[in-house]
């Protein structure tokens, strides 16, 4: 119906959707931004992530967060607008643990009396940072992680890399599709992975000069990035230790390099 696609478009006069910012953000940015979103709900368009579209900057050490200021002017005073077209008028806020404290209270007000045929939709996969005030007036719903073969499925039909490629990163998604694609479009993973492994190989091998030296090297890049290195590492470090302890590799993530793991295992009989 029309009214399906315009939300789907994210035209839907009655329809508003937040994420939180940068305090410098621009509203042509957020509302590209939006726009991708609308296009594939599976793409990486926040502020941490992806701090610029363009990719110019990689890394941001910038708060993201809901200023009071942005509550009371784009959900506070919106949501009391009249309905233009539809029956509902419906909020959806991203990543809704990032708002701040004083502007999760102004919002607890207008929660606790929403007004008529208001709906709110509040997203975020982190609930122990919700006010408990605001988690008590909601109807909590969660959503299961994709299985593996789904995330291949969503990565091929996007030509998102080859079969051994979509099933390693399928595996190192963690049951999240945005998360897959936002690892397919890393330019930064491979040479990650491979300093992950230098790394192991330096640090199994106690040459304390040479690990000291890498981890200086690491400690210059961006915390993001930093952050990033360490899940790659962990993610690494679990194959290794299901490796050595049940020989299995039907659970290992990445599968791409099990040549490379199964030496390191076979050198490692005895580690846990």
């Amino acid at each position: 119906c029309v009214a399906c696609n315009k939300v789907a478009k994210g035209l839907h006069p009655d329809v508003h959707v937040l994420m939180p910012t940068t305090n410098d953000a621009k509203h042509e940015d957020v509302s590209e931004r939006l726009q991708l979103l609308a296009q594939d709900p599976y793409t990486t368009v926040d502020f941490q992530k992806r701090p610029s579209l363009d990719g110019s900057v990689k890394y941001t050490n910038k708060q993201i967060n809901y200023s009071i200021n942005r509550v009371h002017a784009e959900l506070l005073r919106v949501m009391s607008y009249h309905k233009v077209e539809g029956k509902y008028r419906i909020g959806i806020v991203l990543d809704a643990d990032l708002m701040r404290r004083e502007g999760a209270n102004a919002f607890l007000k207008l929660l606790e009396e929403p007004g008529k045929n208001t709906v709110f939709i509040l997203l975020t996969n982190r609930v122990d940072h919700m006010m408990a005030t605001i988690l008590s007036r909601c109807q909590q719903l969660r959503f299961e992680s994709l299985s593996i073969q789904e995330i291949a499925k969503g990565l091929s039909a996007r030509g998102l890399g080859d079969s051994m490629a979509v099933e390693t990163l399928a595996r190192m998604a963690d049951g999240s599709l945005s998360k897959a694609i936002e690892l397919a479009s890393s330019d930064d993973l491979p040479a990650m992975r491979e300093q992950v492994l230098d790394f192991l190989r330096t640090s199994y091998k106690g040459n304390g000069m040479d690990t000291v030296s890498m981890v200086d090297q690491l400690s210059r890049m961006g915390r993001e990035s930093v952050k990033f290195q360490l899940q790659v590492m962990t993610g690494i470090l679990r194959d290794l230790f299901l490796m050595t302890v049940s020989g299995n590799t039907d659970l290992i993530v990445n599968i791409d390099q099990l040549e490379t793991l199964t030496k390191f295992s076979e050198n490692l009989s005895e580690a846990r």
